[in-house]
C-alpha cells in the first residue's frame, strides 16, 4: 500500500469571501458524553454515556433527528467504567466498543461486538498483564490494518506504564510492547500524531497543587511509546486537535483555574511540530476561559474555529457565562467573538463537549452539558446543530462507520480536464485527511474534517486518456482506506 506524501501541487476550488458568523439551532438530549460514534450505520453519530455505578448507556440516533436511550449495560466483574475505546475490532464493518472496568485488582477489559443497528452483543473478557488501569485508547499503532487497544496503568506510588494489545482483526488481541515512564498520577489518555511522523503518538497529563504538567509520548510505528515531551499549563480540561490545520495534531486548554490560580481571559495552545516539540501560544477571549473547548471548521471558511465556554472573571454563582464562538483566520490567529448560548456560571457550560455529525450534512455540530438550573438538578445536554451557510464540504460522507462516498467523478465515468474531485469518508477513528493518487502518482491531499470524517473538494488538471484513480482516507493514527476506480478524460 502506498505511503501517504507530501502535499502536491494541484488547482484549488476557489472559496468566496465570507461572513465569520455561525448559527446554530440548540436540541435537548436525554443524555450526554464525550464518546461518539455511528453505531446504528445511518450517517449520524450516537452518543456513549456513563449511565450509573457500574452501567454505561447508549444514544441513539434515529430517523425523525432525535436520539433515544438504549438500555443500560452492566459492566461484567461488579466494576465501574473506567474507559471506552471505540473501533471496528473484528473489521466487519460495524463499530465495536471496549470497556475497561475498575473493579479493585481486575486486570480484565471487555469487548463488545456491535451489530450494525446500534445494539452490542454479550461481552468477551480480556486478561492484561496487570492491574489496576486509568485509561485506554484504540488506535492502529503498528499499522497493519487491524484496530489495537493502549491502556495506561498509573497508580499513585509508582511510574505510568502503557500497555499496548496488539488486535487480531477478528476482535481478539494480543499482548503487544510495554512502555514505561517516569511520569506519576497521569489521567486522561489521547492519541493524535504530535509529530506528523504518521506514527500513533499518545497524550497525557498530571496535576498539581502547582499546575498541570502536559505529556506527548512519541510512537514508533510497533506499538511502543517514549521519548516524551512536557510543557506545563494551569488547565485539566484539554482538548488534541489540528488547531491551525497543518496535519499535525494540538494542544488546546482553556485557562480555568486550577487550585491556586484564578481565571485567565484567553485559551493556551501548544502546536505540535515535527521537531518533536511543543510551541505554546495563548489565543486572547473577551472574557475568562474555563472548561474544554473545541475545534472545528464551523463557518465554512476552511479555517479551524473554537467553540468554548467563558464567563465575566467573577466567582459569582449568578454571574453571567456563555458557549461562545471564536473565527479562525489563518495563520494562527483568530477573529471576533460571537455568542451561541447564554448561561450562568454556576451552571458551569461547556462540560462533555465533543464536535459531532448530528445530521447528514457536512457541518460540524456541537455536544455539550451543563447543570440543569442555578440551584443544581443533575446535568441538562444540548447538540447544538449546524445551521450555517458557508463553504463547507460539498460531498457527504457515507452513512455508514467506514468508506467512502465519491460524488464525482464516477467509476469508469469520462470527464472533461481539469476533473473535479468531490469525495467525503469516514473511519473507525477521529478522521485526518483524504487524499487522491492519479496512476501511482499522488495529487492532492485534504486535511479537512471532523470527528469521524474527513473530505475533499479539487479540481486536477489531467491529461487525456484512461486513469487509474486511488482514494485513500487517513485517520489520526494514519490507519489507512482505500478506494480504487478508473476514468477516461477526453
Amino acid at each position: 500500500m502506498h505511503r501517504l506524501l507530501a502535499l502536491a501541487a494541484v488547482a484549488f476550488f476557489s472559496l468566496p469571501v465570507l461572513s465569520q458568523s455561525v448559527s446554530f439551532n440548540p436540541i435537548s438530549l436525554p443524555k450526554g458524553g464525550q464518546v461518539i460514534g455511528d453505531f446504528n450505520g445511518d450517517g449520524r453519530e450516537d452518543i456513549l454515556s456513563y449511565y450509573s455505578s457500574g452501567h454505561f448507556q447508549l444514544q441513539i440516533s434515529n430517523a425523525d433527528g432525535n436520539y433515544f436511550s438504549e438500555p443500560p449495560v452492566a459492566v461484567p466483574n461488579g466494576g465501574n467504567v473506567s474507559g471506552f475505546a471505540v473501533g471496528d475490532f473484528n473489521r466487519d464493518g460495524n463499530l465495536d466498543l471496549a470497556v475497561l472496568s475498575s473493579a479493585q485488582n481486575s486486570n480484565l477489559f471487555y469487548i463488545y461486538l456491535g451489530n450494525g443497528d446500534g445494539t452490542l452483543r454479550a461481552p468477551v473478557a480480556h486478561a492484561l498483564s496487570f492491574a489496576p488501569y486509568s485509561a485506554i485508547a484504540a488506535a492502529d499503532v503498528n499499522h497493519d490494518g487491524k484496530m489495537d487497544l493502549v491502556f495506561m496503568n498509573s497508580p499513585s506510588n509508582s511510574a505510568a506504564t502503557f500497555v499496548t494489545e496488539l488486535g487480531n482483526g477478528s476482535g481478539g488481541f494480543t499482548a503487544g510492547p510495554v512502555s514505561n515512564s517516569t511520569y506519576y498520577n497521569l489521567y486522561n489518555l489521547y492519541t493524535g500524531d504530535f509529530d506528523g511522523d504518521g506514527k500513533a503518538d499518545l497524550f497525557s497529563g498530571t496535576c498539581g497543587p502547582g499546575g498541570c504538567n502536559l505529556i506527548v509520548f512519541y510512537g514508533d510505528g510497533a506499538g511502543r511509546f517514549g521519548s516524551p515531551t512536557s510543557a506545563s499549563a494551569n488547565q485539566s480540561d484539554w482538548t488534541v486537535a489540528d488547531v491551525d490545520r497543518d496535519g499535525k495534531s494540538d494542544i488546546l486548554t482553556s485557562t480555568m483555574g486550577y487550585i491556586n490560580s484564578k481565571d485567565q481571559p484567553y485559551l493556551s495552545v501548544w502546536y505540535g511540530a515535527s521537531n518533536r516539540t511543543l510551541v505554546a501560544k495563548q489565543i486572547p477571549t473577551t472574557q475568562c476561559t474555563f472548561g474544554q473547548p473545541a475545534v472545528g471548521d464551523f463557518n465554512g471558511d476552511h479555517i479551524p474555529d473554537i467553540i468554548f465556554p467563558e464567563h465575566n472573571c467573577t466567582t459569582s454563582q449568578t454571574s453571567s457565562a456563555e458557549i461562545a464562538f471564536l473565527a479562525g483566520k489563518g495563520s494562527r490567529t483568530f477573529g471576533s467573538e460571537q455568542t451561541l448560548f447564554n448561561s450562568t456560571y454556576a451552571q458551569q457550560p461547556g462540560g462533555a463537549t465533543a464536535v459531532m455529525r448530528g445530521n447528514h450534512d457536512t457541518k460540524p455540530d456541537y455536544l455539550f452539558s451543563q447543570t440543569a438550573s442555578t440551584s443544581g438538578g443533575g446535568q441538562a445536554y444540548y447538540l447544538l446543530m449546524n445551521q450555517t451557510s458557508g463553504k463547507f464540504a460539498a460531498c457527504t460522507a457515507p452513512n455508514h462507520p467506514t468508506g467512502f462516498h465519491v460524488c464525482s467523478p464516477a467509476s469508469g465515468s469520462t470527464v472533461y480536464s481539469p476533473v473535479k474531485f468531490s469525495i467525503g469518508a469516514s473511519g473507525q477513528v477521529p478522521m485526518r485527511k483524504v487524499e487522491v493518487w492519479v496512476d501511482g502518482v499522488k495529487k492532492y491531499e485534504s486535511l479537512y474534517g471532523f470527528s469521524h470524517y474527513a473530505f475533499l473538494d479539487a479540481s486536477i488538471p489531467l491529461s487525456s486518456g484512461t486513469h487509474a484513480i486511488a482514494v485513500f482516507a487517513a485517520g489520526w493514527d494514519n490507519s489507512l482506506q482505500l478506494k480504487q476506480y478508473s476514468i477516461t478524460v477526453h
